[in-house]
């Protein structure tokens, strides 16, 4: 059959149901299902425009279960006609249906954001984004069921802030000078530790969302691996001779550098323990291949450089059971 062929069938269905919408003596039911299936197909036809007042025609007319699910079609249709037709449309969408879905009332916040994005309006992009945490808020509170789209898209939105708690924390390099590097070492990074911990415990525990989780783990495990770093870059203080340095590198090897190769061991572990979650349950994200990359810098010889297949990967908006793990007692 000929696309032709294919495409003057549907056209004649459109027809078809178009008449069923004129016709007197149609039933409100009959009616309903005419103006979906000819909307429906139009989509095929790349009349979008048309399609997507279909879908808006049926919440109008008809007092149906469906209304918002139908309508909701029509932004997708309204994103191929312009942008600024969507823009409209999921405004309107967040004031007629602002509780009805989580899932699409926290994504009509996300398209804006997009939308908004692409225009260039950065100020309108981030209120929308704001949006989406706000609305993800209030539904938790309201103890409303969100969805794995609402939980993917409120992650996407709130990952930026575990990011910037990370780069905060990883911020600072030792000096050389004893005075305020020791309290650094000591006091301050490992107390900035467990605040940075705190946030990523606090995200995975809201989000149920694989990729952006699986992005707090390795952001968690380099938590564990800049402090070891840190505590490694410790260097012979300038102004010591050979012979005291040497002396002072002793020190380091016997007395300090132990508890800073067990932090790095801990980091270790939880990037393996990440790498080992996705590959048994079969998921992947762009935050398992990172894993994969600093396993290979620091372990070459147990994680060779080669690109690991997730055979069977599926979806990884799919909610999945991981979660983080402290390392109080190593940090100490």
């Amino acid at each position: 059959m000929s696309a032709k062929t294919v495409i003057a069938g549907i056209d004649k269905a459109v027809d078809n149901y178009q008449a069923v919408l004129r016709h007197p003596d149609a039933t409100e039911k009959e009616k309903a299902d005419a103006q979906f299936n000819s909307s429906f197909l139009l989509i095929g036809l790349k009349r979008h425009q048309e399609a997507a007042e279909g879908f808006e025609a049926y919440e109008a007319r008809y007092d149906a279960e469906d209304e918002e699910d139908v309508y909701w079609l029509a932004g997708e249709q309204w994103e191929e006609v312009s942008a600024t037709r969507a823009i409209s449309f999921y405004e309107d969408y967040l004031r007629k249906f602002p509780d009805d879905n989580p899932d699409h009332v926290i994504e009509a916040h996300y398209r804006l954001a997009n939308l908004y994005g692409e225009q260039g309006n950065q100020t309108k992009a981030d209120r929308a984004r704001d949006g989406i945490l706000a609305a993800f808020d209030r539904f938790v509170r309201d103890e409303k069921k969100i969805g794995a789209n609402g939980h993917r898209y409120a992650a996407e939105a709130d990952f930026p802030r575990v990011q910037e708690a990370f780069a905060v924390y990883s911020a600072d390099e030792l000096t050389g000078n004893q005075d305020t590097d020791t309290p650094l070492l000591t006091e301050a990074k490992p107390a900035e530790l467990k605040e940075v911990e705190t946030v990523i415990k606090g995200f995975i525990t809201r989000y149920s969302n694989f990729e952006y989780n699986s992005g707090a783990l390795l952001l968690q495990a380099r938590s564990a691996l800049y402090l070891a770093d840190l505590g490694l870059s410790i260097k012979c203080p300038d102004g010591f001779t050979e012979e005291e340095c040497w002396a002072f590198e002793d020190l380091l090897q016997e007395s300090v550098f132990p508890q800073y190769y067990e932090i790095e061991e801990v980091g270790i572990q939880r990037l393996q323990e990440l790498v080992d979650a996705a590959r048994d349950q079969k998921r992947h994200s762009r935050f398992i291949d990172e894993a994969l990359v600093e396993l290979n810098r620091r372990r070459p010889s147990d994680y060779p450089a080669v690109k690991e297949e997730l055979e069977g990967g599926t979806d990884s908006t799919i909610p999945a059971d991981i979660a983080p793990v402290r390392i109080e007692e190593e940090a100490k």
